[in-house]
């Protein structure tokens, strides 16, 4: 969900590096877009610390808040 995916602080942390397009703040939330080699990844986040069009982040998540589905049946596994 767009809420458990997190931009991490230190450029340097492991994470999924995504390259970011728009930034949309809209009241006490913003929405970052993001393009993820052929995806696009849109992140909702808290308005401040937020990165500029063209900066490439690394990507982390919550782990407690991750959904796994099934590839064939698409059941949500656990």
């Amino acid at each position: 969900r767009p809420e458990d995916m997190r931009i991490n602080g230190d450029a340097n942390a492991a994470g999924l590096p995504a390259q970011v397009e728009a930034v949309e703040p809209v009241g006490n939330e913003a929405f970052v877009n993001l393009r993820c080699g052929e995806g696009e990844i849109v992140l909702r986040q808290p308005p401040h610390d937020l990165p500029s069009p063209g900066d490439v982040v690394q990507l982390g998540h919550v782990p407690a808040r991750a959904h796994f589905f099934d590839s064939e049946s698409g059941v949500r596994m656990g």
